[in-house]
């Protein structure tokens, strides 16, 4: 395994993912932890989870049709201070790390940390990312339908 530190922070890692999100036609399956019940909405439980706990975790995999996976590891926590009402109001230290995985071997790529200055701050980037992986789940789910369709004998 190759590990390597570098200077780029989360909200760099946060980009990289988007662009490979954007890139469907290279996505073979998405996953990610926590997975949300049915009716509820990925966002919506890293919302609610750091709203209870002050602590967030999120895990994204995306594996592409040439072999290689990659994993997105986000920590987040809030920086607390005795004045706050809640941990909406605390600003968020970040860390994130991105594996990847291929024929040649894993790579791990650990990110600096950032600081966000308030939940809704990164909420917002959630919820613009949660957008994009929707969208993005989707078409990679139609085109494993269409895989299994047998149009010859629909006609």
């Amino acid at each position: 395994m190759k590990i390597r530190y570098i200077s780029k922070n989360t909200i760099d890692l946060i980009s990289e993912m988007e662009s490979d999100l954007m890139n469907v036609e290279r996505i073979k399956a998405l996953a990610r932890l926590p997975e949300p019940s049915r009716d509820r909405r990925y966002r919506d439980v890293l919302i609610n989870i750091y709203k209870e706990t002050g602590f967030m975790y999120a895990l994204v995999v995306i594996e592409f049709k040439d072999g290689f996976k990659k994993i997105y590891v986000f920590t987040g926590k809030a920086l607390l201070d005795s004045g706050l009402r809640d941990y909406i109001d605390a600003s968020i230290y970040t860390e994130g790390s991105l594996v990847i995985k291929s024929p040649e071997g894993i790579e791990h790529i650990v990110y600096s940390p950032y600081v966000f200055e308030s939940a809704r701050e990164l909420f917002k980037k959630i919820g613009e990312l949660g957008d994009k992986y929707r969208l993005s789940d989707y078409e990679v789910y139609l085109e494993r339908i269409m895989e299994y369709i047998d149009f010859d004998t629909i006609i």
